[in-house]
């Protein structure tokens, strides 16, 4: 689906939800080729609110369309203060995925719509690799909650102080011990702005803001575990969500699944496939000795793939990347592969 289609859907979606404008904000999260949450949206959501300002004369009430598996954590309190500087009635519209970052810049909203497949997640970060020792065997970060948790495991396990005390003093043997400094930082920091984002609501309670940050960052145990709409109201104590229900939930999901298609959510990116579906690559031509055989060789540029969409009925704002994809099959059959990134960056049309 293109732009047509998308403006439409935008268009319904704000027809169902009283003429109040609408700014997508939807990240990839295919398999294999997920987009994080970072400060370049940054200016485009600025773009996006001056131009919506410009043609209402009236005072603008935004609907953040989010779809996002999480970032960078300081990118929600800088989206949700910049659109507070046009509009305090901003509502945060979840489809689908809602994780991490982007739960966190849920917690800024006046309201939070869920539709019944929407999902927010617990807000404890993670740390990037640089701050892993080289040799520790892990793969990708650390989440910051998994040191507060070996620490709790042997409070909870070891039956001698003692023994809680020598290992944790093994724990910079595996975590860089900078690290450890960092998660204190890093989960302090989390905390804070959510504190800070359910502060500048205007229904704000003080009362449950304690709790409910507790909840998202220490009670759920695992960053993945993804939180519906009934869990987030009765559990988490999120008591300014929205259930979406009938024609909203079906515009709801009208407008996700343009994105869907458009952006292949679905369908896991696996390079090489992508390449050879542009052409196969023929089998080297043998001769004597086969060792000899000089291997077969093709270069394929994949179609532009748009990555985030930054998208009003008035202007569409979009990320673009395209790999170019290099095949090798040498004369054992065995097919080698690398790629490189040709095109990255953001472009837009009406």
């Amino acid at each position: 689906m293109g732009r047509p289609e998308r403006k439409a859907a935008i268009k319904r979606l704000e027809t169902l939800r009283g003429g109040r404008k609408l700014i997508t904000y939807v990240m990839s999260t295919r398999p294999n080729y997920g987009v994080e949450m970072s400060m370049d949206v940054i200016p485009r959501i600025h773009r996006q609110l001056d131009v919506l300002r410009r043609a209402s004369p009236k005072k603008l009430s935004i609907d953040l369309f989010l779809h996002s598996a999480g970032g960078d954590i300081t990118v929600p309190w800088r989206l949700m203060t910049l659109i507070r500087e046009y509009t305090d009635d901003i509502d945060v519209i979840v489809p689908h995925w809602c994780f991490s970052a982007a739960t966190l810049a849920a917690l800024g909203a006046e309201h939070i719509v869920m539709h019944r497949m929407g999902m927010l997640g617990p807000i404890d970060p993670s740390l990037p690799p640089p701050y892993r020792k080289p040799d520790d065997g892990v793969d990708g970060g650390i989440q910051v909650e998994d040191v507060a948790g070996y620490v709790k495991w042997l409070r909870d396990a070891a039956k001698k102080p003692a023994t809680v005390q020598e290992n944790i003093r093994l724990l910079p043997q595996t975590v860089h011990p900078l690290a450890l400094g960092a998660v204190w930082r890093t989960t302090q920091q989390g905390r804070m702005l959510a504190r800070k984002l359910l502060a500048i609501r205007k229904t704000a309670t003080k009362a449950k803001t304690s709790e409910v940050i507790k909840r998202l960052s220490t009670e759920l145990f695992y960053h993945g575990h993804p939180i519906g709409r009934g869990e987030a109201r009765s559990e988490i104590g999120l008591d300014f969500i929205v259930e979406a229900s009938g024609d909203l939930e079906d515009g709801i999901w009208a407008l996700y699944s343009t994105y869907s298609d458009e952006m292949r959510l679905h369908d896991p990116f696996i390079a090489v496939q992508e390449a050879l579906k542009l052409g196969p690559l023929a089998p080297p031509t043998p001769i004597t000795p086969p060792a000899n055989t000089p291997p077969s060789v093709a270069t394929r540029t994949l179609p532009v793939m748009r990555d985030v969409f930054v998208e009003t009925q008035l202007l569409s704002l979009f990320h673009e990347a395209q790999f170019e994809i290099t095949l090798l099959r040498n004369f054992t059959g065995e097919l080698l592969w690398t790629y490189a990134m040709t095109l990255d960056g953001w472009a837009e049309e009406n």
